[in-house]
Formats: structure tokens, C-alpha cells, sequence
């Protein structure tokens, strides 16, 4: 019996117009890095009294399907606007001479979903799709020497039985976000070089189970949407210390710029506050700074927004 490799899985992706509707497919795949998207039956025991001799249950019953799971991908420069839609909440696409501007923004609770299909490495019979997906909680990583990726949690609607292989077709201009790219942090009036950020998004969605079926109905958001950026520097200075004792607001933005071109992707917190900070000394070499902001939210502006200008007029398509 063949056995079956992780290597060369991937995903396709659709953007639903209406939750747990799978339309037409995208025809370029996305790359994986890894997953853990899966469909699953919840089972309980049954309660009544009659057992075996053994005290042995005599049945187990179905409490609910679970659909999601993890999936992370490489970040791009022009190809992972779905999900960034999906985790952020909308977009909107701006002509710009030759160029377009897609600035995605975290300004509605109305989520975004979509459908995908899952080839699970070298299975001849490992696709599997997933309807009615939606980004739970986020996090876009990048550190000095690594490339920056995205990874995302899913609660879905629904799966379809695994079928037979499908083979990719991949976008052959994309090209990965890398941390040589990357600028400095701005933050009150003053500059940073980082050497790590990590943003992350939690959209505080939940599951809504109700009587005469085992899935969930739309999840939807149900507390405080958090969004947080942590970085880590050299210490300099002591402006991000008294920054945070003086609870100083003000946007956070790090742009990237696409080596030999005029692209740039810029994260931006509209406002912002320090809520933890860091620079514990245990070495005679230097001190390294370690900051988290939390993004707000204003009367008039959005709390997050990337920014994204690139040449492919469409903001979600890979």
C-alpha cells in the first residue's frame, strides 16, 4: 500500500456570496505551509440505564459536525487578498495610474466567508472541501531572516467526503513577502528599526448550534474584536517606555516595499496605546525591547487597515 506524503498540498479558494454556498472556484491555488482543517462528529454516550453486565454503554448518539481548523500559508505580495479580506472584514480598490490600491480595513462585524478546496499532500483520493468558512483569529508573522506568512483559525459550515486528486495551477508572478523588505515602525513622531512583528486579529467568532441539526447557523462575532501588533527591537532609547507610562495614543504603521519595484504592503493601526513592554536585562550584551500595541478604533476611522498597491485590479483574487 502507497503511503501518503504531506509534501505539495494546497488550497483553492472561492469567495461565497451567500454563508455555506460554494460557488465557482478560483483557478489559481494557494501554497501551504501547514494545516489542520478537518470535518469531525462530536459523539456522546448515551444516558439511559440500560447496559451490559460490564456497565457498558449500548450506544453513543451525534452531538454536532465540527468543521475548521488551522491553515497557514505564505504571505504575498498579490495573491492572499481572500484572506485577508476574510480576517480583516472588507476591502475596497482604488485605480492608481497603472496601479490599484486595495486597502483592506477592519470597519464591519459582517464577515466575509468562502469555500476551499484542501488537497491533502500526495493522497489520490485526499480532496476535500470545506463550505461556509470563516476566519476566526489571525496572526501575520515576520522576523529578521524569515519570510512572512499568515496563519489563520477557521470555523466552517460544512465538508464534502474526501474525492479524487486535483492538480494545481499556481499564479507563476506571485512572489512571497520577505523580511528584508520590510521598514521601519513608526509610532509618535519617531522611527524604529524592528527585527520581529507580529499582528494578530482575533474576531471572537462563535459556533451558533440550535435544535433540528448537527451544524452550526453563521457564526457570528460575539465579544470585543482584539487586534494587537508585538514587536521586538534593540533598545535605543526610552521613548517606548515612557510612551507606555504616559499611555501616549497615536497610529502604528511598518510598510513593505517589493524589492525593484513601487508595490507596498502597509500595516496600520489608526490609534494605538502600548499595553505591555518589556526590557529585562540578563546578559552584558544588548538589551532587546519587546512592545505590544493594541489597536482602537475611532469616531471616524477604522482601528486596522493594510494596504496593499500592487498591479492586479482584483483585491482577492490569487
Amino acid at each position: 500500500m502507497a503511503v501518503i506524503f504531506g509534501r505539495n498540498t494546497f488550497v483553492v479558494t472561492a469567495p461565497e456570496v451567500t454563508w455555506g454556498v460554494t460557488p465557482a472556484f478560483n483557478t489559481n491555488a494557494n501554497r501551504v505551509i501547514s494545516t489542520t482543517l478537518a470535518r469531525t462528529i462530536e459523539r456522546d454516550g448515551a444516558s439511559h440505564l440500560s447496559v451490559s453486565d460490564g456497565a457498558v454503554r449500548r450506544s453513543y448518539f451525534d452531538v454536532s459536525e465540527s468543521t475548521g481548523g488551522s491553515l497557514v500559508t505564505p504571505l504575498y505580495w498579490d495573491s492572499c487578498g481572500l484572506f485577508l479580506k476574510a480576517a480583516l472584514g472588507d476591502v475596497s480598490t482604488t485605480p492608481s495610474g497603472s496601479d490599484f490600491v486595495h486597502e483592506y480595513k477592519t470597519n464591519t462585524t459582517d464577515l466575509p466567508s468562502f469555500s476551499l478546496k484542501l488537497q491533502r499532500g500526495s493522497d489520490a483520493n485526499g480532496m476535500e472541501e470545506f463550505s461556509g468558512l470563516k476566519v476566526t483569529s489571525a496572526t501575520i508573522d515576520v522576523a529578521n531572516g524569515s519570510e512572512a506568512t499568515i496563519s489563520m483559525e477557521l470555523i466552517g459550515k460544512t465538508g464534502l467526503t474526501r474525492g479524487s486528486k486535483i492538480t494545481p495551477t499556481y499564479n507563476a508572478t506571485a512572489q512571497q513577502v520577505y523580511h528584508y523588505q520590510g521598514g521601519q515602525l513608526t509610532f509618535d513622531g519617531n522611527s524604529y528599526h524592528i527585527s520581529s512583528m507580529s499582528i494578530s486579529i482575533d474576531n471572537k467568532l462563535s459556533r451558533r448550534m440550535v435544535l433540528g441539526s448537527l451544524l452550526t447557523l453563521e457564526p457570528d462575532v460575539t465579544d470585543f474584536r482584539d487586534i494587537q501588533m508585538s514587536i521586538s527591537l534593540t533598545a535605543e532609547n526610552n521613548n517606548l517606555y515612557n510612551a507606555m507610562l504616559n499611555k501616549t495614543e497615536g497610529p502604528v504603521e511598518v510598510v513593505f516595499t517589493k524589492s525593484g519595484t513601487t508595490d507596498t504592503m502597509g500595516f496600520r493601526f489608526q490609534n494605538a496605546v502600548i499595553t505591555d513592554y518589556s526590557d529585562d536585562i540578563g546578559t552584558v550584551g544588548i538589551i532587546e525591547q519587546s512592545v505590544t500595541f493594541a489597536a482602537l478604533a475611532t469616531n471616524t476611522t477604522e482601528a486596522f487597515r493594510i494596504r496593499l498597491l500592487n498591479q492586479n485590479a482584483s483585491a482577492i483574487t490569487p
